[in-house]
């Protein structure tokens, strides 16, 4: 079942940063960080305390996400992002861009614009989707990279474990090509997780992202990796037609299940105070 996601305009995930205030049960400190105060008797505020301590439980504050933007043939895409734009799925800033079929970008910056030691070196054709040239979301699906002639794609990220030492993180990559009358199928492997991307035949992005569940989309989501580095594999399947796309990555920070557990306890407790009152 595909899951859709509207594309938003908002910045990066969370709430007010330190203290929220109100009548407290709990109060908890994120690793790093100024406390989260809990209100009991408001579980709209706890829900707010809850995803913004989920964003960035578990790691540094503004290190949580990392994007990179392909974007393709630059002379016919011109879907370079400033780092203002805000796009994808999980919406974020500092989207960092990727031009051409092959390279290497050290240095990558996070969501927060903040330089870190992570590099990406990627190998593949450059190319383009005839969409609008729009900021944010539109440039991010506009530029894109495909399987070359007789090998797949591939894109290596290396530098994780300076951001997230021996943590778990997630990795969306999003796709979508040129293909007005044929679908283009493409297996997506990391490791030892291969998931099949369907591009459906005259379906090009309109502002939805859509997570490829089995019939179609615009992302897949490889979830719980682990490493300083991985490479990404792209290229189609076997018997399908057309080619296969990589428009955009998104590596995402995974919380840590304690401190979900933390607060999803204090998040329960704070409701059923709320029903008592």
């Amino acid at each position: 079942m595909a899951s859709k996601v509207a594309a938003a305009g908002s910045g990066r995930l969370g709430g007010r940063r330190g203290e929220i205030r109100g009548r407290t049960a709990f109060r908890l400190r994120r690793a790093g960080g100024a406390p989260v105060t809990a209100s009991r008797l408001n579980p709209t505020v706890l829900a707010a305390a809850l995803a913004a301590a989920t964003f960035t439980a578990g790691g540094t504050a503004g290190a949580g996400l990392i994007g990179i933007n392909f974007v393709g043939r630059e002379t016919l895409s011109h879907s370079a992002m400033g780092p203002a734009e805000t796009a994808g799925a999980i919406v974020q800033a500092n989207w960092n861009n990727a031009t051409g079929g092959f390279g290497t970008l050290l240095a990558l910056v996070d969501e927060t614009g903040a330089v870190t030691d992570a590099g990406v070196q990627w190998r593949s054709t450059a190319e383009y989707l005839g969409i609008d040239n729009t900021p944010g979301n539109g440039r991010l699906m506009r530029g894109h990279v495909a399987q070359l002639a007789d090998e797949a794609a591939t894109v290596t990220v290396s530098g994780l474990d300076t951001l997230w030492p021996g943590g778990l993180y997630d990795v969306l990559v999003y796709f979508d090509g040129w293909n007005p009358a044929v679908d283009w199928a493409g297996t997506y492997t990391i490791g030892d997780q291969v998931l099949v991307g369907t591009d459906r035949a005259g379906t090009h992005f309109d502002g939805t992202f859509v997570e490829d569940g089995g019939s179609g989309g615009n992302y897949v989501r490889f979830r719980n990796l682990k490493g300083d580095t991985f490479t990404l594999s792209a290229e189609v399947l076997a018997g399908s037609g057309g080619s296969v796309a990589i428009n955009a990555l998104q590596i995402y920070r995974t919380p840590e299940p304690a401190a979900l557990g933390l607060l999803a306890l204090g998040l329960a407790a704070g409701m059923v105070r709320h029903r008592r009152a």
